[in-house]
């Protein structure tokens, strides 16, 4: 558990700039499909790594 806290924290660290435009985009353009694009974004690169 505390690897892929570790792991999430440090990868959003990095990428806090591009998740912040994509929740521009999600607020300014199509909700659901910003959202998704996020959160594929946010979710699949910790447990990427961790595999």
């Amino acid at each position: 558990m505390t690897k892929r806290i570790r792991q999430y924290t440090t990868i959003s660290q990095r990428n806090f700039r591009g998740i912040r435009a994509h929740i521009k985009t999600r607020t300014e353009k199509q909700y659901r499909f910003s959202a998704l694009v996020a959160d594929e974004q946010v979710i699949d690169q910790p447990l990427h790594n961790s595999r």
